[in-house]
């Protein structure tokens, strides 16, 4: 999640009622245009990139659960009290 006012992205893990926040590097236009995340032997990675191909490792947490019980949500939403609040554009979205 992206909170505007101080810039930061926060990654959320809930295991077994448990919900485990992460703060992430603050966001950058340019360095953080692709967004992935990956698994590897029971640890979570959220990766960013300028372009898609070189990624950087923005933090990853160990889980217990099953992997496949794991759902990925994205919520866009402005919380805001400007008339005119920027569109939230997600593209290119993939799912393997």
């Amino acid at each position: 999640m992206y909170n505007a006012e101080s810039g930061a992205f926060t990654g959320l893990l809930t295991q077994g009622g448990v919900n485990t926040t992460f703060i992430l590097p603050p966001y950058n236009p340019t360095a953080h245009a692709w967004w992935r995340l990956r698994e590897a032997s029971g640890t979570i990675y959220w990766d960013a990139s300028p372009d898609g191909i070189t990624w950087t490792n923005l933090g990853s947490h160990t889980y217990t659960m099953a992997i496949t019980a794991m759902a990925i949500n994205l919520w866009c939403g402005y919380w805001g009290t400007e008339t005119s609040p920027p569109d939230a554009v997600v593209d290119n979205l993939n799912r393997t």
